[in-house]
């Protein structure tokens, strides 16, 4: 039920012109866009990408990153816009042909530990606990991984992860960034889990992908003080959050922030995200205007209520 009302919504917005409204207000200047997508089927990103492109610029990321370091911002094609997947899932090999087909590059964070090998994502191993589970500290998520069966080292008869040849097929269309070994949640590692994670991961892929490896995405998004001065340490030149926004002139490139899209999501669902439409609705000037009308209305019905002698309709 939740999933059509949603589409529903999403379609509405779309036809009335509501999405693209939005989206022009908050892509007010020169503004960068990074979506982040995990395992979309090769039809959907196909899809999106012919939506993208009559919209957008669709560019590297280094070329973002480049900018913001050189504070050649200006120079920035209008508007551009940034695509990245996360994880390093198997089904991305899948979209080698769609970007060569749109002639663009995308971004993929992968699990250095995991692509090349049979070893599962750990979540995939959590049902319903996933999100129980990265509350916890790591040895306890750990153990508590382990209590449901699943071993982090072992390797399982389906892969879930790219292979090494796959890796290879798409370097041409892909740019690989770190997004550490494991997928561990990085404020809830002890100093040495997390250096390990975040530095080790970085020479892992350089190896494996024969090219540099200079981006960086916070697993979960979470990340800390800490974190950030690892992640900087370790030679990476920026870092992906999930902080809903967009990249602008003086953003640190250490903390991108980005926007989510559901792998399945239809094109007016893309545009209503791309709309920060969700995001909008818990912003502070939301909040504050949803106030606003609160307190016109109750002030109405307070004038209303006060009046016992409310005037008649004018004769007709």
């Amino acid at each position: 039920m939740i999933r059509p009302l949603r589409d529903a919504i999403a379609q509405g917005f779309s036809r009335s012109g509501v999405s693209t409204w939005l989206r022009k207000i908050q892509e007010r200047g020169r503004v960068a866009t990074i979506l982040v997508y995990h395992d979309p089927s090769a039809e959907v990103f196909d899809t999106h990408l012919e939506f993208l492109r009559e919209r957008y610029t669709i560019v590297p990321l280094d070329t973002v990153v480049d900018a913001l370091h050189s504070g050649d911002w200006p120079t920035l094609p209008l508007p551009p816009l940034v695509l990245t997947l996360d994880d390093g899932h198997r089904g991305n090999a899948k979209l080698a042909e769609v970007l060569r087909a749109h002639d663009v590059r995308a971004t993929i964070y992968a699990c250095s530990g995991l692509v090349g090998t049979h070893r599962h994502f750990w979540w995939t191993h959590a049902a319903r606990r996933a999100h129980a589970l990265i509350e916890l500290p790591h040895d306890q998520r750990l153990a508590a991984l382990r209590a449901l069966g699943f071993e982090p080292d072992q390797e399982y008869e389906t892969p879930q992860a790219l292979s090494l040849e796959e890796l290879t097929r798409l370097r041409p269309w892909i740019q690989f960034g770190s997004h550490t070994r494991t997928h561990p949640i990085l404020p809830h590692c002890d100093d040495a889990t997390a250096w390990h994670e975040i530095e080790a991961s970085r020479a892992e892929l350089s190896a494996l992908t024969t090219q540099r490896c200079d981006h960086f995405c916070f697993p979960n998004g979470d990340l800390s003080a800490r974190d950030l001065e690892f992640v900087r340490r370790a030679g990476y030149r920026s870092a992906r959050t999930t902080r809903v926004g967009r990249v602008r002139e003086g953003s640190d490139p250490f903390q991108l922030p980005a926007i989510g899209v559901g792998d399945d999501d239809s094109v007016d669902m893309l545009a209503l995200r791309l709309a920060t439409f969700y995001s909008l609705l818990g912003s502070t000037t939301f909040r504050a205007y949803r106030h606003m009308l609160r307190r016109r209305t109750k002030r109405s019905h307070a004038t209303r209520a006060a009046d016992p002698h409310p005037p008649s309709a004018p004769d007709s």
